[in-house]
Order: structure tokens, then C-alpha cells, then sequence
């Protein structure tokens, strides 16, 4: 999948990042939309939450991105993430994964509902080998958010690795200054 080429996007576009943390870009008929790129893992989803590395409390990223996930599983006893999603006891289930669920889908409303896309591109990124979680997440997001953004909404779910990435970019940069 690429955003220009070939294979160029159409249409409105968001591109949620998964990898690296939590974030998001708008294009636009396969151009940035420079005004709409962003971090939205920094955004606060809980007001009384714990502190996050960029100052604020809490941010989608303190309680939606993988290694705060990682982290639960850990102090439940699972080595990783997968282990974790495939364990049978609905309560440790909860327990690691609802709280992060429900944040993702409202941070992913919010998006939705403020820039009305046709088609969400997520990068599952660490996520991809525990699926379940941000198929969940979008469900919780469709469930959150007025049926008029929804109803031509498109999901698609992408595995861009970290080279790709910084290839993108590199491409991007050198679009803009030559």
C-alpha cells in the first residue's frame, strides 16, 4: 500500500500509527495534510490519569499504546502481549486489555468525528501479533461514534516495518525540497 504512485490514495484518508507509540496523519487525495498530522497518543483521555513522558496526565499513550500493554501483561505473569490476549480468564482479560480497548475506540471516535474520513489505514505495528485488540478497538470506536461518519467508513490494517517508515519519510522530505 503506498499513499502516492501507483497505488495512489484517494479520497480522505487517515493513516493511524500504531508503532512507536500513537499517531495520526490526514491525506488528502494522497497528499499530508500538514495542518492534521500529529500526535494524538498526547492527547488526554483521562483527566486524572498518570503522568505521561511529554508532562501532561493522562494520555491515550498512557493507557492505550502497546508498552503500557505490555507492561499489565507482565505484572499478570504473561511474558508478552499475545500470551496475555490468549489467556483464558476473562477477568485478567479485562483487566489488561478493556481499560485500553475503550480508550483506543474513543480516541479513534474522536478522530472520526473530527475529520470524516472515507477510510482509516492502521498501522498495527507492535499490535500485529494481538490483532484482537485493535479489532476491538475500532468496534468500540463504531460504537461510539454518530452513525453519519461511519456509514461509508472503511477499516484497512497494514504492517508498515520501522525501514518503510523512515523510507517514507525520506521520500516525503525530498519531495518537499526538490
Amino acid at each position: 500500500w503506498q499513499f502516492k504512485g501507483k497505488e495512489k490514495t484517494e479520497g480522505n484518508v487517515l493513516f493511524l500509527d500504531l508503532d512507536e507509540g500513537i499517531g495520526a496523519v490526514q491525506l488528502i487525495n494522497g497528499n499530508i495534510n500538514r495542518s492534521a498530522a500529529g500526535e494524538i497518543g498526547h492527547t488526554c483521555v483521562e483527566a486524572e490519569g498518570e503522568k505521561c513522558v511529554c508532562g501532561n496526565f493522562g494520555c491515550l499513550e498512557t493507557i492505550s499504546s502497546y508498552d503500557k500493554i505490555l507492561n499489565l501483561a507482565k505484572e499478570h505473569g504473561f511474558e508478552n502481549v499475545s500470551e496475555a490476549e490468549k489467556s483464558a480468564d476473562a477477568t485478567l482479560r479485562n483487566n489488561v486489555f478493556a481499560k485500553c480497548i475503550k480508550y483506543l475506540g474513543i480516541g479513534i471516535s474522536n478522530l472520526v468525528t473530527l475529520f470524516n474520513p472515507d477510510q482509516i489505514c492502521i498501522n498495527y505495528g507492535s499490535f500485529k501479533n494481538c490483532p484482537k485488540v485493535i479489532d476491538s478497538a475500532v468496534g468500540e470506536m463504531f460504537g461510539r461514534t454518530y452513525e453519519i461518519f461511519t456509514k461509508n467508513l472503511s477499516i484497512k490494517y497494514v504492517d508498515i516495518t520501522s525501514d518503510e517508515v523512515i523510507k517514507g519519510v525520506t521520500l516525503y522530505m525530498c519531495d518537499i525540497i526538490f
